[in-house]
């Protein structure tokens, strides 16, 4: 399953009653499945191990076991 999604004004959702962090988290709760972030373009594609965290905090989020989590759902993705 894919879904294509465009950019978001977060604080308009946020003031709305969005409670997620962003489109990525709100599809793992409503799949209840993990789902990778992913950049596509015509000769690149990026799958992203953390979802909306402030860069300082990334190096503390992540560990082996995130890293292949997402890796394996990335591979799965492509």
């Amino acid at each position: 399953l894919a879904v294509v999604t465009g950019p978001i004004d977060k604080h308009a959702c946020h003031a709305a009653g969005f409670r997620h962090p962003g489109q990525t988290e709100f599809f793992e709760a409503l799949w209840q499945a993990p789902a990778v972030m992913t950049l596509a373009g015509p000769r690149l594609r990026v799958g992203l191990v953390t979802n909306h965290l402030p860069l300082r905090d990334v190096p503390g989020a992540l560990d082996p076991a995130l890293v292949e989590r997402k890796l394996v759902l990335f591979a799965r993705t492509l």
